[in-house]
């Protein structure tokens, strides 16, 4: 680990010799990394935010189904959905969704 932090400090330093214009030409050189990363970010950030939009409207329509759910789990289950705190994780799980969807908080959503 202390390696690859030293790595990519000594990167930073000749990154910062090397270029024409001096600390300009650096954050350029970062910049473009940034970009390339940027929309592998957005790909990801859009498809958790379609599952968990997904998850939660599933979950409220559902309704309080037990079909699928082992025996041991359906009181449980039903509690949960009784109590009102299945609604509220559901309803939490499409503002989070719609959050990473619309790019609102990102880092909040997650």
């Amino acid at each position: 680990m202390a390696g690859d932090a030293r790595k990519r400090i000594d990167w930073e330093q000749t990154a910062f010799q090397f270029s024409d214009e001096g600390l300009r030409g650096a954050w350029i050189l970062r910049g473009l990394m940034n970009f390339r990363n940027r929309y592998l970010v957005i790909a990801i950030r859009i498809l958790l935010g379609l599952i968990m939009l997904a998850s939660g409207i599933s979950g409220l329509l559902m309704g309080n189904s037990t079909k699928g759910v082992p025996a041991k789990m359906v009181a449980f289950t039903q509690v949960f959905w009784a109590s009102g705190i299945f609604q509220m994780v559901k309803v939490t799980e499409i503002v989070a969704g719609f959050m990473l969807l619309v790019g609102i908080f990102p880092a909040l959503a997650t």
